[in-house]
């Protein structure tokens, strides 16, 4: 994650995207699909007393962040995407 943008008479220089979110509805099937068939390494995992799944893999340049939401509306969720946008992003900042 090392692609570097400058734009002008920002405030704060960014180093791009840092990683996306997606909700996933098994982690292990989504898990797999990243890590087996696309080859990205999982760098983060966290599952909680509560049964919250999340992992995320680096894709290069990003990192995706894969929430397991297994009541997950398929339907309700491309909707959403669609109509309303993404729900998350975060830029990748110099640490200081």
């Amino acid at each position: 994650m090392t692609n570097k943008t400058k734009v002008q008479d920002a405030k704060i220089e960014l180093e791009g995207i840092n990683h996306f979110a997606i909700n996933v509805k098994t982690m292990e099937r989504a898990e797999n699909f990243y890590t087996q068939v696309l080859g990205f390494p999982v760098i983060h995992r966290t599952e909680t007393k509560a049964g919250l799944k999340h992992i995320e893999v680096d894709a290069g340049n990003v990192a995706i962040a894969l929430f397991e939401s297994p009541e997950l509306d398929l339907e309700a969720a491309h909707k959403t995407m669609t109509d309303d946008g993404y729900l998350h992003f975060a830029f990748g900042a110099p640490y200081n």
